[in-house]
């Protein structure tokens, strides 16, 4: 595309006969990338005008994104693995009464499904076999306070 184009886009027999014999290939191969580069090209402008209320114009590039942060997204990526990591560390009854008072997928940590709901602590003690719903907050508040000291030791947690 890039030869048709500096031969002022041309598809006379003289202009192609310059475009095989420049990229060496046969003429059926150059027309049939030629023929699928003039159905990939599409032409749309970059900026978007507009006029404001006082018919100025003015141009707006449309194809930038200054929304995504890379490293915003690497830090948040590498926060969200070091606490799941922490939580993995804990027992698995205090991983689950977390989990459940959270109310996340224990595999993908995932909170759109509705299997994995909020749940009360009477409902967590009752699942989990414990004594009373206190005794759920209990092992709740000590699985939280191991995870802080693990976030701290790791730098992620600032109290």
């Amino acid at each position: 595309m890039r030869l048709y184009t500096a031969y002022n886009s041309k598809g006379d027999p003289d202009t192609l006969k310059k475009i095989y014999d420049e990229v060496g290939l046969s003429e059926k191969t150059v027309k049939e990338i030629l023929h699928s580069g003039f159905h990939n090209m599409q032409f749309i402008d970059f900026y978007r005008n507009y006029a404001d209320e006082d018919s100025e114009e003015s141009r707006e590039d449309v194809t930038c994104d200054y929304t995504f942060e890379p490293c915003r997204e690497l830090i948040r990526a590498e926060q969200t693995e070091t606490v799941f990591g922490a939580l993995d560390e804990l027992s698995y009854r205090e991983r689950e009464v977390i989990r459940s008072n959270i109310g996340f997928c224990p595999d993908c940590h995932s909170m759109k499904r509705p299997k994995f709901r909020l749940h009360t602590f009477q409902e967590i003690a009752y699942k989990n076999e414990l004594s009373s719903a206190e005794a759920a907050v209990n092992i709740y508040h000590k699985g939280l306070a191991k995870m802080k000291d693990k976030l701290q030791m790791k730098g992620i947690f600032h109290p």
